[in-house]
């Protein structure tokens, strides 16, 4: 078994065409993924869903290679990544419940991105006290980011800022790690298929090429290199 860190889900879910709308603005490719979950080295691993909060995913490829929904799996390659700090994080996070709150928080910037064309990060910054939940991995994007963030992997997203020019406004695009609260799994997706594919190898269980991938999605598997002499995992 190849020690690949986490997955990502393609396909036509209940929810699918609502995260695409809010997640895509103009100008912007069209949104991938809608979904995201955790894997151990040993194959199995842990999602967090809207019924049952963060659970067992025993076998990924059975739930989702499928026609309708598919799941890439991909392997962090940081310089001292410590796949065991994830396990562990894992473990401690299994049976926490789904924050429906901060899908709304989620979907409310997505409404102000559509509107303004760019990413908005608003209602996502807002943490009330009196909710008790704690938001770091409770819902699927953040489940990945809070595990990976503990063994020093930061998902990298690109990030649009106003600047000032003299009299004039301008704006200004970088990429740079995402707060915590702000990712989505297409932001994960985007990271490991077209911002920084070095950082990261896409497999399948027994670590090669992934051959589905190409058939059921030829435009995704052209952004990633496959020929950049990476480390067999």
């Amino acid at each position: 078994m190849t020690s690949a860190s986490g997955g990502l889900v393609y396909g036509r879910s209940k929810l699918n065409w609502f995260i695409r709308f809010l997640t895509q603005r103009g100008g912007e490719s069209p949104t991938l993924f809608d979904h995201v979950f955790v894997l151990r080295r040993d194959g199995t691993g842990v999602e967090s869903l809207g019924k049952g909060g963060a659970v067992e995913l025993p076998d990924y490829r059975e739930k989702y290679d499928c026609a309708k929904r598919w799941g890439i799996t991909f392997a962090v390659l940081d310089e001292g990544f410590d796949h065991s700090v994830v396990e562990a994080k894992l473990d401690e996070y299994l049976g926490t419940k789904y924050d429906k709150f901060a899908i709304a928080k989620c979907a409310l910037d997505g409404l102000l991105a559509k509107v303004t064309g760019h990413d908005v990060f608003l209602f996502r910054r807002f943490r009330l006290k009196f909710w008790k939940r704690q938001e770091r991995w409770n819902i699927c994007s953040w489940l990945y980011s809070c595990t990976h963030r503990h063994a020093g992997h930061r998902v990298h997203g690109v990030v649009t800022t106003l600047v000032r020019l003299g009299r004039r406004r301008a704006q200004r695009t970088t990429i740079k790690a995402l707060d915590l609260r702000r990712i989505t799994p297409d932001d994960i997706g985007d990271d490991v298929a077209e911002l920084r594919p070095r950082l990261y190898r896409v497999m399948d269980e027994f670590g090669t090429r992934p051959d589905w991938l190409a058939e059921k999605h030829p435009r995704l598997a052209k952004r990633i290199d496959y020929d950049l002499g990476l480390p067999t995992l």
